[in-house]
Protein backbone atom coordinates (compact mmCIF):
# COMPACT_ATOMS: atom_id res chain seq x y z
CA UNK A 1 0.00 0.00 0.00
CA UNK A 2 3.28 2.36 -0.22
CA UNK A 3 2.50 4.11 -3.31
CA UNK A 4 -1.19 4.92 -2.96
CA UNK A 5 -0.54 6.15 0.99
CA UNK A 6 1.97 8.45 -0.81
CA UNK A 7 0.51 9.88 -2.87
CA UNK A 8 -2.20 10.89 -0.77
CA UNK A 9 0.63 12.45 1.10
CA UNK A 10 1.92 14.30 -2.29
CA UNK A 11 -1.83 15.24 -2.68
CA UNK A 12 -2.34 16.30 0.57
CA UNK A 13 0.51 19.21 0.18
CA UNK A 14 0.28 20.15 -2.79
CA UNK A 15 -3.86 20.79 -1.73
CA UNK A 16 -2.77 23.09 0.91
CA UNK A 17 0.00 24.92 -0.82
CA UNK A 18 -1.92 26.04 -3.37
CA UNK A 19 -4.41 27.66 -1.05
CA UNK A 20 -1.08 29.53 0.73
CA UNK A 21 -0.73 31.20 -2.46
CA UNK A 22 -3.88 32.30 -2.71
CA UNK A 23 -4.04 34.15 0.81
CA UNK A 24 -0.60 35.24 1.08
CA UNK A 25 -0.21 36.90 -2.54
CA UNK A 26 -3.68 38.02 -3.37
CA UNK A 27 -4.93 38.73 0.02
CA UNK A 28 -2.89 41.38 0.49
CA UNK A 29 -3.73 42.89 -2.57
CA UNK A 30 -7.41 42.62 -2.25
CA UNK A 31 -7.22 44.88 0.85
CA UNK A 32 -5.00 47.98 -1.29
CA UNK A 33 -7.41 47.49 -4.18
CA UNK A 34 -10.15 48.22 -1.89
CA UNK A 35 -8.29 51.48 -1.41
CA UNK A 36 -6.69 50.59 1.96
CA UNK A 37 -3.44 51.91 3.06
CA UNK A 38 -0.27 50.43 3.92
CA UNK A 39 -0.57 50.67 7.37
CA UNK A 40 -4.35 49.65 7.43
CA UNK A 41 -3.76 46.59 5.59
CA UNK A 42 -0.69 46.18 8.53
CA UNK A 43 -3.34 46.63 10.94
CA UNK A 44 -5.69 43.74 9.24
CA UNK A 45 -2.83 41.15 8.92
CA UNK A 46 -1.29 41.85 12.23
CA UNK A 47 -4.88 41.29 13.90
CA UNK A 48 -5.34 38.26 12.12
CA UNK A 49 -1.77 37.53 12.99
CA UNK A 50 -2.55 38.03 17.11
CA UNK A 51 -5.58 35.54 17.01
CA UNK A 52 -2.68 32.92 15.51
CA UNK A 53 -0.83 33.24 18.80
CA UNK A 54 -3.52 32.01 20.12
CA UNK A 55 -4.13 29.12 17.33
CA UNK A 56 -0.80 27.85 17.09
CA UNK A 57 -0.49 26.49 21.04
CA UNK A 58 -4.43 25.70 21.45
CA UNK A 59 -4.05 23.49 18.16
CA UNK A 60 -0.80 21.74 18.60
CA UNK A 61 -1.76 20.98 22.06
CA UNK A 62 -5.45 19.38 20.44
CA UNK A 63 -3.18 17.24 18.43
CA UNK A 64 -0.60 15.82 21.12
CA UNK A 65 -3.99 14.45 22.86
CA UNK A 66 -6.36 13.70 20.33
CA UNK A 67 -7.32 10.03 19.79
CA UNK A 68 -6.72 11.07 15.70
CA UNK A 69 -4.68 14.23 14.80
CA UNK A 70 -6.06 13.67 11.45
CA UNK A 71 -9.76 14.91 12.51
CA UNK A 72 -8.36 18.07 14.47
CA UNK A 73 -6.58 18.83 10.88
CA UNK A 74 -10.11 18.28 9.65
CA UNK A 75 -11.79 20.85 12.00
CA UNK A 76 -8.98 23.66 11.14
CA UNK A 77 -9.42 23.12 6.93
CA UNK A 78 -13.20 23.11 7.41
CA UNK A 79 -13.24 26.40 9.62
CA UNK A 80 -10.88 28.10 7.18
CA UNK A 81 -13.11 27.14 4.06
CA UNK A 82 -16.36 29.03 5.93
CA UNK A 83 -14.38 31.79 7.30
CA UNK A 84 -12.58 33.11 4.18
CA UNK A 85 -16.41 33.56 2.31
CA UNK A 86 -16.71 35.91 4.76
CA UNK A 87 -14.39 38.74 2.62
CA UNK A 88 -17.47 38.47 -0.12
CA UNK A 89 -20.16 40.07 2.61
CA UNK A 90 -18.89 43.30 3.69
CA UNK A 91 -15.42 45.72 2.90
CA UNK A 92 -15.70 47.68 6.04
CA UNK A 93 -12.52 47.95 8.20
CA UNK A 94 -13.43 45.95 11.15
CA UNK A 95 -15.57 43.93 9.58
CA UNK A 96 -12.11 42.53 7.41
CA UNK A 97 -10.65 42.97 10.92
CA UNK A 98 -13.56 40.65 12.63
CA UNK A 99 -13.15 38.29 9.40
CA UNK A 100 -9.04 37.84 9.28
CA UNK A 101 -9.26 36.96 12.83
CA UNK A 102 -11.35 33.85 12.38
CA UNK A 103 -9.94 33.22 9.29
CA UNK A 104 -6.39 33.22 11.09
CA UNK A 105 -7.35 30.89 13.96
CA UNK A 106 -8.41 27.82 11.74
CA UNK A 107 -5.87 28.44 8.81
CA UNK A 108 -2.84 29.24 10.76
CA UNK A 109 -1.63 25.94 12.32
CA UNK A 110 -3.13 24.06 9.04
CA UNK A 111 1.17 23.63 7.78
CA UNK A 112 2.84 23.00 11.35
CA UNK A 113 0.14 19.82 11.85
CA UNK A 114 -0.01 18.29 8.31
CA UNK A 115 4.33 18.82 8.59
CA UNK A 116 3.66 16.62 12.29
CA UNK A 117 1.58 13.87 10.68
CA UNK A 118 3.65 13.59 7.99
CA UNK A 119 6.78 13.37 9.37
CA UNK A 120 5.65 10.93 12.19
CA UNK A 121 4.31 8.68 9.65
CA UNK A 122 7.60 9.27 7.01
CA UNK A 123 9.83 8.16 10.07
CA UNK A 124 7.91 5.20 10.94
CA UNK A 125 8.46 3.98 7.29
CA UNK A 126 11.52 5.27 6.48
CA UNK A 127 10.36 7.93 3.84
CA UNK A 128 12.44 11.31 3.19
CA UNK A 129 10.11 14.11 3.92
CA UNK A 130 11.57 16.55 1.16
CA UNK A 131 10.35 14.59 -2.29
CA UNK A 132 6.45 15.01 -0.09
CA UNK A 133 7.14 18.72 0.57
CA UNK A 134 8.13 19.13 -2.64
CA UNK A 135 4.52 18.90 -3.70
CA UNK A 136 3.51 21.42 -1.93
CA UNK A 137 5.70 23.53 -4.10
CA UNK A 138 4.21 22.58 -7.10
CA UNK A 139 0.84 23.29 -6.13
CA UNK A 140 1.88 26.96 -4.49
CA UNK A 141 3.70 27.18 -7.97
CA UNK A 142 0.84 26.38 -10.27
CA UNK A 143 -1.87 28.06 -8.17
CA UNK A 144 0.13 31.13 -8.17
CA UNK A 145 -0.20 31.49 -11.82
CA UNK A 146 -3.70 29.98 -12.02
CA UNK A 147 -4.74 32.83 -9.37
CA UNK A 148 -2.80 35.85 -10.77
CA UNK A 149 -4.28 34.94 -14.69
CA UNK A 150 -8.06 34.43 -12.79
CA UNK A 151 -7.69 37.72 -10.85
CA UNK A 152 -7.29 39.96 -13.75
CA UNK A 153 -10.62 39.73 -13.81
CA UNK A 154 -11.75 39.49 -10.38
CA UNK A 155 -9.42 39.63 -7.71
CA UNK A 156 -12.44 38.09 -5.37
CA UNK A 157 -12.91 34.71 -7.30
CA UNK A 158 -9.60 33.50 -5.51
CA UNK A 159 -11.42 33.17 -1.96
CA UNK A 160 -13.99 30.26 -3.55
CA UNK A 161 -11.41 28.97 -5.03
CA UNK A 162 -9.92 28.54 -1.72
CA UNK A 163 -12.80 27.57 0.18
CA UNK A 164 -13.40 24.52 -2.30
CA UNK A 165 -9.59 23.56 -1.96
CA UNK A 166 -9.73 23.65 2.28
CA UNK A 167 -12.57 20.70 1.48
CA UNK A 168 -11.37 19.16 -0.42
CA UNK A 169 -8.12 18.86 1.89
CA UNK A 170 -10.28 17.58 4.81
CA UNK A 171 -11.14 14.41 2.08
CA UNK A 172 -7.68 13.79 1.85
CA UNK A 173 -6.54 14.22 5.59
CA UNK A 174 -9.21 11.78 6.15
CA UNK A 175 -7.66 9.57 3.92
CA UNK A 176 -4.46 9.75 5.36
CA UNK A 177 -3.05 6.82 7.87
CA UNK A 178 -4.44 8.02 11.29
CA UNK A 179 -2.06 9.25 13.48
CA UNK A 180 -3.07 9.31 17.45
CA UNK A 181 -1.24 11.85 19.99
CA UNK A 182 0.92 10.70 22.45
CA UNK A 183 0.46 12.69 25.07
CA UNK A 184 -1.57 10.92 27.73
CA UNK A 185 -4.34 12.78 28.61
CA UNK A 186 -4.74 11.98 32.25
CA UNK A 187 -1.11 13.65 32.99
CA UNK A 188 -0.55 16.47 30.86
CA UNK A 189 2.48 17.68 29.99
CA UNK A 190 3.58 21.77 29.20
CA UNK A 191 4.33 23.13 25.99
CA UNK A 192 7.07 24.83 28.11
CA UNK A 193 8.63 22.34 28.58
CA UNK A 194 10.26 22.50 25.64
CA UNK A 195 11.80 25.79 25.56
CA UNK A 196 14.73 23.79 28.04
CA UNK A 197 16.30 22.67 24.51
CA UNK A 198 18.57 25.48 24.17
CA UNK A 199 19.09 24.98 20.59
CA UNK A 200 15.47 25.05 19.91
CA UNK A 201 14.97 28.63 22.12
CA UNK A 202 17.78 29.41 19.98
CA UNK A 203 16.75 28.97 16.72
CA UNK A 204 13.09 30.48 17.35
CA UNK A 205 14.88 33.55 18.40
CA UNK A 206 16.52 33.54 14.92
CA UNK A 207 14.28 32.50 12.71
CA UNK A 208 11.80 35.10 14.33
CA UNK A 209 13.69 37.83 13.45
CA UNK A 210 14.75 37.00 10.26
CA UNK A 211 11.54 35.84 9.21
CA UNK A 212 9.79 39.12 10.38
CA UNK A 213 11.70 40.39 7.13
CA UNK A 214 10.20 37.84 4.80
CA UNK A 215 6.15 38.33 6.33
CA UNK A 216 6.89 42.00 5.61
CA UNK A 217 7.77 40.89 1.77
CA UNK A 218 4.78 38.57 1.97
CA UNK A 219 2.23 41.41 2.75
CA UNK A 220 3.40 44.46 0.93
CA UNK A 221 5.85 42.83 -2.08
CA UNK A 222 2.30 42.29 -4.38
CA UNK A 223 1.38 45.90 -3.62
CA UNK A 224 5.08 47.37 -4.05
CA UNK A 225 5.30 45.18 -7.55
CA UNK A 226 1.86 46.25 -8.54
CA UNK A 227 2.76 49.81 -8.17
CA UNK A 228 5.84 49.53 -10.32
CA UNK A 229 3.17 48.35 -13.01
CA UNK A 230 2.86 44.80 -12.53
CA UNK A 231 -0.54 43.24 -13.53
CA UNK A 232 -1.54 40.50 -11.52
CA UNK A 233 -0.81 38.01 -13.48
CA UNK A 234 2.98 39.54 -13.49
CA UNK A 235 2.53 39.37 -9.71
CA UNK A 236 1.57 35.53 -9.84
CA UNK A 237 4.56 34.82 -12.49
CA UNK A 238 6.64 36.43 -9.98
CA UNK A 239 5.43 34.11 -6.78
CA UNK A 240 5.88 31.27 -9.79
CA UNK A 241 9.53 32.28 -9.93
CA UNK A 242 9.86 32.45 -6.09
CA UNK A 243 8.42 29.13 -5.61
CA UNK A 244 8.87 26.54 -8.16
CA UNK A 245 13.21 26.31 -7.83
CA UNK A 246 12.04 25.27 -4.02
CA UNK A 247 11.71 21.74 -6.14
CA UNK A 248 15.17 21.13 -6.34
CA UNK A 249 15.80 22.36 -2.80
CA UNK A 250 13.65 19.90 -1.92
CA UNK A 251 15.42 16.83 -3.84
CA UNK A 252 18.70 16.92 -1.56
CA UNK A 253 17.35 18.88 1.52
CA UNK A 254 17.26 15.80 3.19
CA UNK A 255 20.37 14.90 2.48
CA UNK A 256 21.80 18.86 3.08
CA UNK A 257 20.19 18.67 6.89
CA UNK A 258 21.64 15.36 7.23
CA UNK A 259 25.42 16.86 6.24
CA UNK A 260 25.64 20.02 7.57
CA UNK A 261 22.52 20.30 10.32
CA UNK A 262 20.20 22.97 10.79
CA UNK A 263 22.51 25.32 12.59
CA UNK A 264 24.01 25.92 8.82
CA UNK A 265 21.08 25.34 6.76
CA UNK A 266 19.79 28.63 9.06
CA UNK A 267 22.76 30.58 8.60
CA UNK A 268 23.08 30.17 4.95
CA UNK A 269 19.31 31.24 4.36
CA UNK A 270 20.31 34.28 6.47
CA UNK A 271 23.05 35.22 4.67
CA UNK A 272 20.62 34.82 1.21
CA UNK A 273 18.28 36.98 2.63
CA UNK A 274 20.60 39.56 3.50
CA UNK A 275 21.40 39.35 -0.64
CA UNK A 276 18.16 39.52 -1.56
CA UNK A 277 16.41 42.56 0.11
CA UNK A 278 19.96 44.74 -1.19
CA UNK A 279 18.83 43.54 -4.48
CA UNK A 280 15.38 44.62 -3.79
CA UNK A 281 16.26 47.96 -2.80
CA UNK A 282 18.97 48.66 -6.01
CA UNK A 283 16.32 47.19 -8.68
CA UNK A 284 13.56 49.11 -9.45
CA UNK A 285 12.44 47.66 -12.54
CA UNK A 286 9.88 45.00 -12.56
CA UNK A 287 11.11 42.71 -15.22
CA UNK A 288 14.87 42.78 -13.28
CA UNK A 289 13.31 41.67 -10.27
CA UNK A 290 12.44 38.45 -11.72
CA UNK A 291 15.07 36.77 -11.49
CA UNK A 292 16.11 37.52 -8.11
CA UNK A 293 12.89 35.98 -7.33
CA UNK A 294 14.72 32.63 -7.35
CA UNK A 295 16.71 33.24 -4.39
CA UNK A 296 13.34 32.84 -2.32
CA UNK A 297 13.37 29.24 -2.67
CA UNK A 298 16.98 29.33 -0.86
CA UNK A 299 16.23 31.13 1.87
CA UNK A 300 12.27 30.54 3.35
CA UNK A 301 12.33 26.88 2.14
CA UNK A 302 15.63 26.10 4.04
CA UNK A 303 14.05 27.71 7.45
CA UNK A 304 10.52 25.84 7.41
CA UNK A 305 12.60 22.19 6.23
CA UNK A 306 15.30 22.55 9.05
CA UNK A 307 12.65 23.20 11.52
CA UNK A 308 10.40 21.20 11.25
CA UNK A 309 12.86 17.89 10.80
CA UNK A 310 15.06 19.25 13.56
CA UNK A 311 11.42 19.49 15.96
CA UNK A 312 10.78 16.05 14.55
CA UNK A 313 13.96 14.42 15.03
CA UNK A 314 14.61 16.05 18.54
CA UNK A 315 11.07 16.85 20.28
CA UNK A 316 9.91 13.91 22.05
CA UNK A 317 6.44 12.00 20.44
CA UNK A 318 4.20 13.78 23.25
CA UNK A 319 4.90 16.80 22.52
CA UNK A 320 5.91 16.89 18.65
CA UNK A 321 2.72 18.32 17.59
CA UNK A 322 3.74 21.12 20.07
CA UNK A 323 6.92 21.77 18.78
CA UNK A 324 5.29 22.42 15.39
CA UNK A 325 2.85 24.73 16.69
CA UNK A 326 5.90 26.28 18.76
CA UNK A 327 7.83 26.91 15.71
CA UNK A 328 4.76 28.04 13.48
CA UNK A 329 3.83 30.35 16.94
CA UNK A 330 7.58 32.24 16.44
CA UNK A 331 7.57 31.55 12.12
CA UNK A 332 3.99 32.34 11.33
CA UNK A 333 3.22 34.10 14.29
CA UNK A 334 5.36 36.79 16.48
CA UNK A 335 7.47 36.93 13.09
CA UNK A 336 3.95 38.05 10.87
CA UNK A 337 3.19 40.13 13.73
CA UNK A 338 5.74 41.70 13.37
CA UNK A 339 6.41 41.79 9.94
CA UNK A 340 2.82 43.51 9.03
CA UNK A 341 1.95 45.48 11.97
CA UNK A 342 5.51 47.45 12.57
CA UNK A 343 6.47 47.15 9.23
CA UNK A 344 3.78 47.95 7.72
CA UNK A 345 3.86 51.24 9.78
CA UNK A 346 7.23 52.16 9.22
CA UNK A 347 6.89 51.25 5.59
CA UNK A 348 4.20 53.28 5.24
CA UNK A 349 6.50 56.26 6.42
CA UNK A 350 9.77 55.66 4.26
CA UNK A 351 8.30 53.49 1.52
CA UNK A 352 8.22 49.73 0.89
CA UNK A 353 11.76 50.08 -1.48
CA UNK A 354 13.75 51.73 1.38
CA UNK A 355 12.13 48.93 4.01
CA UNK A 356 13.54 46.30 2.01
CA UNK A 357 17.21 48.32 2.67
CA UNK A 358 16.31 48.56 6.33
CA UNK A 359 15.62 45.03 6.18
CA UNK A 360 18.90 43.77 4.53
CA UNK A 361 20.79 45.69 7.79
CA UNK A 362 18.71 44.22 10.27
CA UNK A 363 18.74 40.74 8.71
CA UNK A 364 23.01 41.20 8.13
CA UNK A 365 23.29 42.23 11.63
CA UNK A 366 21.00 39.32 13.33
CA UNK A 367 22.60 36.68 11.16
CA UNK A 368 25.96 37.66 12.10
CA UNK A 369 25.67 37.31 16.31
CA UNK A 370 23.97 34.08 15.29
CA UNK A 371 27.00 33.19 13.73
CA UNK A 372 29.01 34.21 16.48
CA UNK A 373 27.15 32.74 18.69
CA UNK A 374 25.09 29.56 18.14
CA UNK A 375 26.46 28.14 14.92
CA UNK A 376 28.74 25.42 15.54
CA UNK A 377 31.93 24.38 13.41
CA UNK A 378 30.88 20.40 14.15
CA UNK A 379 27.39 19.46 13.41
CA UNK A 380 25.49 18.29 16.51
CA UNK A 381 23.26 15.53 16.47
CA UNK A 382 19.46 16.52 15.58
CA UNK A 383 18.76 12.90 16.54
CA UNK A 384 19.15 13.78 20.05
CA UNK A 385 15.88 13.64 22.42
CA UNK A 386 15.95 16.02 25.53
CA UNK A 387 14.08 13.99 28.21
CA UNK A 388 10.78 15.32 30.06
CA UNK A 389 10.47 15.40 33.63
CA UNK A 390 9.03 12.31 36.10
Amino acid sequence: MRKPTYALFILTYANYQATTAIFMVFLPLFFYLRGYSQGAIGTILAVGTVFSLFAHPFWGKASDRARNKNNVLSVMYLGSAASVLAFYVHGSFFFLLAAMAVFNFFQASIETQTAAVTLEHAQRVGWRYGPIRLAGTVGYSIMALVAGLLSNYSITISFAILSIMSLAGIGFVQLLPKIAGHQDRRKPVSTLQLLRDRKLLVYLIYITLVNSTLVYYYSFFPIYYEQMGATPFLIGLATFASAIPEVVVLLFADKLFDAVGPDWMLLGAGILITARWFLYYFLHNMYLILPVQVLHALTAMPIVFAMTTYVSRSVPPGLRSSGQAMFGLAFFGVARLAGTLLGGWLGERVGVRTMFLYNAMFVAVTTLVFAATSVRRVRPSAERQFQLPG
